[in-house]
Formats: structure tokens, C-alpha cells, sequence
């Protein structure tokens, strides 16, 4: 449990030690961080780090909530701000474009399911609470949205693996502001095309 600030220590010193152990779990995972190297990060001594966070798994359960909450709040935002009810094409280029700006939370969560998905199980999921509350166009009859919603899940976190197969598959820096731009716009075509091909004649 995170505690209250320590004598000397200052109001963003608990920001900068999330925002360093953000890089280094999104980096190594929670087995390969260290502490150490997140305290050096932060500038702050070890034992600081440790009056904050009483344990690694502590900190580890404080950033992945931060990031998720964070994440959630930016990404229905963007949905209620939407002139109308969004789309799916429309959605998921929404989703994209959110996880591509917070990709320490994308990187966490990856390496969070290949661990197990301990912590994974408890994060929001904001297309289903935007869904919930009547933010999204509903999906044309006979489309399961179970399917299309785990199609174009799949399709979008993919690009962010650290995967060496998508590094010779897209040549540069596939997370420059073009190559983001690219994907985002297959992701569109790639929605519409799915809803209009699993909608009944």
C-alpha cells in the first residue's frame, strides 16, 4: 500500500517513480525489473523507493492501474466525443490510436497474459463500458460481436509485440507518426469490410 510522503520527500516523487517503473516493467516485465534501476531512474534512493511501495508487486499493481485507468478515462473521452454513436470502424481505429500512445500500458498488459494474466483479469475494458452505455453503434443483426470485437482486438495489439518477425515485415520505425497513421487506416478498412461481410443478406 502506497504510503503518505516521507520527510524530505516531495510531491512528485511518487510521479517519477511511477513513471520509471512504468519503462522498466513495460521493458522486463515483472520478473526481469529491478527496483534498483527504477529508483536510479526516479533519482531517488532505494529505501525511498521502498517507503512508497512497500514491494515490487506493489509498485508493479500501482502502474498497471494507473496506466489502466489513465487509459480508460482518454479512451471514452474520445468516444463521448463523438458527434454520434461511434462505429466499429471508428472504434477501432479510437482503440489504436489510444494504446499506440500509451504503449508502456500495452507492453505491460502483453507481458502480463504471457505471464498468466494475473493482474490482466481486473483492468477496465472501456469499449464495453462505452457499449453498456449506449456510446456505440449497435452491430448490424446476425453479427456477433463476441467474434468481430476479438478479430479486431487481435488485429491491433499485435502490431505492438516486440516481435521480431514485425520488424523485418515493416521496414523503419513502424511507430513513426506515417506508419501509425497507415495502420490506423487498414484497421478502418479492415472493420468495415468484417461488418459488412458478417451481416446477413
Amino acid at each position: 500500500m502506497k504510503r503518505g510522503r516521507p520527510p524530505g520527500g516531495s510531491p512528485d516523487t511518487s510521479d517519477r517513480i511511477l513513471a520509471a517503473a512504468a519503462e522498466e516493467f513495460a521493458g522486463h516485465g515483472l520478473a526481469g525489473a529491478r527496483t534498483v534501476r527504477i529508483a536510479r531512474s526516479a533519482g531517488v534512493t532505494h529505501a525511498m523507493l521502498h517507503y512508497y511501495f512497500r514491494s515490487k508487486d506493489e509498485l508493479y499493481r500501482s502502474v498497471l492501474a494507473s496506466l489502466g485507468a489513465e487509459f480508460e478515462r482518454a479512451m471514452l473521452e474520445a468516444i463521448r466525443g463523438a458527434a454520434a454513436p461511434m462505429d466499429m470502424p471508428a472504434l477501432v481505429v479510437t482503440l489504436f490510436e489510444g494504446l499506440a500512445a500509451n504503449r508502456a500500458y500495452v507492453r505491460m498488459v502483453l507481458w502480463d497474459l504471457a505471464a498468466g494474466g494475473g493482474q490482466s483479469r481486473t483492468l477496465p475494458l472501456p469499449t464495453l463500458t462505452a457499449l453498456d452505455a449506449g456510446l456505440l453503434q449497435r452491430l448490424p443483426a446476425g453479427v456477433d460481436l463476441r467474434q468481430v470485437l476479438t478479430t479486431l482486438l487481435g488485429a491491433t495489439v499485435i502490431y505492438f509485440f516486440d516481435d521480431p518477425l514485425l520488424e523485418r515485415l515493416f521496414e523503419g520505425d513502424r511507430f513513426a507518426a506515417n506508419a501509425l497513421s497507415e495502420r490506423a487506416e487498414h484497421l478502418r478498412r479492415l472493420a468495415t469490410v468484417m461488418l459488412a461481410a458478417g451481416a446477413p443478406e
